[in-house]
């Protein structure tokens, strides 16, 4: 679904200052691609029996039924479709949503790092062998395989996520997480700058990752350093001012904890199985408007040789 229906709604950079002209687009596309449509119907028709259920089940008060603890029975009991909406296809917005937001940024992200590893391809070897330290920390050998990979031990991978941190903070992401002035009085800002009810203030992600007076640890703004961050008290996770990959205040991403796992597991199940590397030299865009990579860049997966037991 991800790979499938995002590609019909490629992004538009040019059309962020237009929100309604974005919305009319979003719409256009849900309403006439056969794409989403084919994958709405996957998702409602695994949903109905589930969704009939659990909602038999709870109006007569089944005492042999269990309540699940998901995110389906969460909605089912807190939330009410609009008029119109049956329950299910409501779900289906939902689900859709939420399958985007867990799966369709962290593969983005986890593909920007990749190519931060390609073209720094010291990396490679550096965090395999990392991840080699914190294995025989805990007791393992080299040979043991990713099924040992849990929270905690991705969690010492600090190198791994330093690397991570500065990946985000490097993008080509200029202005992002449009916020909609929801109240009746015009805002204005310490700068001057008036938003009035109804209309959207923009971040500017590439100014605040660039600041001086923001950036207590960097120096030198425009270069990669995967290592900016050991030792800084600044995990991937760690929102703040110089840091808004994430947003920030209550409304910052709640599942970046589970994201940033996410990105660790799959890079180091790469790193495990393959020696990563690129013949072609990988540039990285500095135009918002430009596709990730620029140009197309060959990788080369290299099966490691199974270390042996010791």
């Amino acid at each position: 679904m991800v790979l499938q229906v995002g590609s019909e709604l490629k992004p538009k950079p040019w059309l962020e200052p237009f929100p309604a002209i974005n919305r009319i687009r979003m719409w256009w596309i849900g309403r006439t691609s056969s794409v989403p449509r084919r994958h709405r119907e996957q998702l409602h028709n695994a949903l109905a029996p589930e969704v009939a259920r659990r909602l038999k089940a709870m109006t007569e008060n089944d005492s042999n039924w269990e309540r699940p603890d998901d995110v389906l029975q969460s909605i089912l009991e807190n939330e009410k479709p609009p008029a119109g909406v049956s329950m299910v296809d409501y779900l289906v917005a939902w689900f859709t949503s939420l399958i985007f937001a867990a799966i369709h940024t962290t593969s983005e992200n986890s593909t920007v790092f990749i190519y931060r590893l390609l073209q720094h391809p010291e990396l490679v070897q550096d965090l395999y062998e990392e991840q080699n330290e914190i294995l025989q920390k805990h007791g393992y050998d080299a040979s043991v395989g990713p099924e040992v990979f849990t929270r905690e031990i991705l969690n010492e991978f600090v190198k791994m996520d330093s690397a991570i941190r500065e990946t985000a903070r490097a993008r080509h992401t200029y202005y992002g997480l449009p916020h909609t002035n929801t109240s009746n009085r015009t805002i204005v800002l310490s700068s001057g700058a008036r938003i009035l009810p109804g209309e959207n203030a923009f971040i500017d992600f590439w100014s605040c990752h660039r600041d001086p007076e923001m950036q207590s640890v960097i120096d030198d703004y425009n270069a990669f350093k995967p290592y900016r961050y050991l030792n800084q008290g600044k995990n991937a996770t760690k929102i703040g001012d110089d840091f808004l990959f994430f947003g920030l205040g209550k409304h910052a991403c709640p599942g970046r904890w589970f994201a940033i796992q996410e990105i660790k597991t799959i890079i180091a199940l790469l790193l495990r199985k393959y020696e990563l590397s690129s013949p072609d030299e990988v540039i990285f865009p500095i135009a918002e408007r430009e596709p990730f990579p620029p140009y197309p860049t060959r990788i080369t997966f290299k099966p490691r040789q199974a270390p042996m037991a010791a």
